[in-house]
């Protein structure tokens, strides 16, 4: 035990690894400082791991960061911290996938969370994507069908059923993203809801939502707009 962990411990402190083999709450910083096993010269890994934390604000906009990102965004960390770290978020987005495959798509929360494994913040133009659902509203596929400008995505209601069609869908949900990082639906955007759905409506696959994706912020974890939430499907 380090001289960081000992008066951690004489506060009466419990370390993250304890808290873990006992399995109480944890904080995200204290699941890092697992990960992270130790600190560097003159930063215990308490230290560093709510540093890390606390830069992002949260875990979706820390999770998206690459090996690369984290070692030149903190000076100190190495290579094989990086790596630890990125492996952790890769594992734990493959495995919200996996689930999220087996997920009722009811709601738009579970479909922002599905649609968050993707980096986002990369895009520095509009994706559209079409999510197909079955019967029982369970994801059959999601393929990205359009990528637009900086500020509109062009996207015609063929694009977005022949898909739908090609895989049998019996419903579908809309979603693409601001690269500006603001979720409020432009007026191209109700423009291209309300094309979508009265062509639904005339082909038998019923638009269930259309979600626009922003960015995360620290105030705000999530953020996104859904028409169907806002009483406009």
């Amino acid at each position: 035990m380090n001289q960081q962990q000992k008066e951690e411990a004489n506060r009466g402190e419990m370390l993250p690894r304890e808290k873990l083999r006992q399995g109480l709450d944890m904080k995200p910083h204290e699941y890092i400082a697992v990960l992270l096993g130790t600190g560097m010269k003159g930063k215990s890994v308490f230290e560093l791991s709510r540093e890390i934390y606390d830069k992002y604000g949260s875990l979706s906009s820390l999770f998206r960061k690459s090996h690369e990102d984290l070692i030149n965004e903190f000076k100190g960390i190495g290579e094989a911290k990086a790596l630890m770290l990125e492996a952790a978020f890769k594992l734990s987005l493959a495995m919200f996938k996996e689930v999220s495959e087996q997920m009722t798509m009811d709601n738009a929360d579970c479909v922002y969370q599905y649609m968050c494994t993707r980096r986002w913040e990369e895009f520095d133009q509009e994706h559209v994507y079409v999510i197909m659902l079955n019967t029982k509203i369970k994801l059959i596929r999601c393929e990205m069908i359009s990528k637009g400008t900086l500020t509109e995505a062009i996207i015609h209601p063929r694009e977005v059923f022949r898909p739908a069609i090609q895989y049998g869908a019996h419903s579908i949900i809309l979603v693409h993203n601001h690269p500006s990082g603001d979720p409020t639906p432009s007026r191209a955007d109700n423009e291209m809801t309300k094309c979508i759905d009265e062509a639904s409506k005339i082909i038998g696959i019923e638009l269930r939502d259309h979600i626009i994706i922003g960015l995360p912020t620290k105030e705000r974890e999530k953020n996104y707009y859904s028409y169907k939430r806002a009483f406009k499907l």
